[in-house]
C-alpha cells in the first residue's frame, strides 16, 4: 500500500510538471504571436515603386531587376540607382534578412504585397569573414537561409 502511495504521489509531480511545461510553452506562442509585424509594417511610397519599412525605416526598391548580376554589377548598380532619389545600396545581410516572410511555406519568400522581382538568390554587402572576397546571399527562392559565395550571379534589390 505505501508503494501505490509513492506511485500517486511521483503521478501527481509529473502531472503538475507536465502542466506547468504546458502553461510556459503556451505563454512562448503567445509572446512570438505578438511580436509579429503589424499589417501596416510595409507602405507603398513614390507611385508605388518603393516599399518604406515603417519597423526599420529603411526604403527598398519594389521591383529589382530581373537578370542576374555579379557582386561587383550589384554594388554598381545600386549606386547608380535613382529611384526617387539616390543614396541607394547593396543591403547587408541583417537588413536583406528583414525582409523575409518566415510564414511563406512556398516561394517566394518575401511580402508578395509589397515586394516584387524575381525568385531566387539576393547579393548582400556583407563580406564573409576570411572569405576572401567571398559575400552573403540571402535565398528568397526557397527557405530564406543565408548562405556565401565568392562568384557567380545573384539578383540584387537595393536599399537605403
Amino acid at each position: 500500500m505505501a508503494s501505490l502511495g509513492y506511485r500517486t504521489r511521483a503521478w501527481f509531480t509529473l502531472r503538475r510538471v507536465i502542466v506547468l511545461v504546458a502553461a510556459f510553452v503556451g505563454v512562448a506562442v503567445l509572446r512570438a504571436a505578438k511580436a509579429d509585424a503589424p499589417p501596416d509594417r510595409f507602405v507603398l511610397i513614390e507611385a508605388g515603386s518603393i516599399v518604406h519599412d515603417t519597423k526599420t525605416n529603411l526604403k527598398w526598391q519594389r521591383t529589382p531587376p530581373s537578370t542576374l548580376v555579379s557582386r561587383s554589377v550589384s554594388d554598381s548598380y545600386c549606386a547608380g540607382l535613382s529611384l526617387g532619389g539616390t543614396g541607394w545600396r547593396n543591403p547587408t545581410i541583417k537588413e536583406l534578412l528583414t525582409i523575409v516572410d518566415w510564414k511563406a511555406t512556398a516561394a517566394p519568400v518575401f511580402p508578395t504585397a509589397y515586394f516584387e522581382g524575381p525568385v531566387g538568390d539576393y547579393w548582400s554587402s556583407t563580406g564573409v569573414y576570411q572569405g576572401d572576397g567571398a559575400r552573403r546571399y540571402v535565398r528568397f527562392g526557397t527557405n530564406g537561409s543565408s548562405s556565401n559565395a565568392d562568384s557567380g550571379t545573384k539578383y540584387v534589390r537595393c536599399v537605403r
